[in-house]
């Protein structure tokens, strides 16, 4: 259905994807962060001989979370300005799904 459309309403699908997306990543992160603030708190240690304290590994996938979302952040600001300027190709090029034919690596 997504390739039934037009060009410019499927750039206004892909923006509001990101923006799904975005949200999204920033719920996972603000949970990723209780989870590892807790374990800071408590002393959580591992179920494991070497018993490391659980903080470390959980705020690396904060980090990480973070990260992700910088990144989708910068790439809908990118795709909102390309939007503004009605430049449609950019919007492709940023954050369209690819057709089918580009997936199997066949001409369109």
């Amino acid at each position: 259905m997504y390739n039934l459309l037009t060009p410019s309403y499927r750039r206004i699908l892909d923006i509001l994807s990101l923006i799904s997306f975005l949200v999204f990543g920033i719920i996972m992160t603000i949970a990723a962060w209780e989870v590892a603030e807790e374990s800071f708190i408590r002393h959580s240690l591992s179920n494991t001989p070497l018993q490391v304290p659980l903080w470390i590994p959980q705020f690396a996938w904060v980090a990480g979370l973070v990260w992700f979302c910088v990144v989708l952040s910068l790439v809908l600001i990118r795709s909102l300005l390309a939007l503004a300027d009605k430049d449609l190709a950019t919007i492709e090029q940023l954050a369209s799904n690819q057709d089918e034919a580009a997936l199997l690596g066949e001409e369109a």
